[in-house]
């Protein structure tokens, strides 16, 4: 398991909650300026930190799909061969 993952996850849950709290708080008629400021921060570190994941390998989604193309392929080459003899 990689730690930046779970660091950026751990970023982006205390900035939802600190804008949670900033909004509660704009209702309430007192605006707290430092909840908008630690939710900014949050959301931003939290997005850069989740990004530092490398792709994914290319997938295998049509692995069976080539495989079968391939024996085709394979046993059409033959049957010419048979053919022409």
């Amino acid at each position: 398991m990689d730690l930046v993952p779970r660091v950026g996850t751990f970023f982006l849950l205390m900035g939802a909650g600190s804008l949670v709290l900033f909004i509660l708080a704009a209702l309430g008629s007192e605006v707290n300026v430092l909840f908008l400021l630690l939710a900014v921060l949050g959301l931003s570190l939290g997005f850069a930190f989740r990004r530092k994941k490398e792709p994914n390998p290319p997938g295998t989604r049509f692995a069976s799909l080539r495989r079968m193309n391939e024996q085709n392929r394979k046993r059409r080459e033959e049957r010419l061969k048979n053919r022409k003899r």
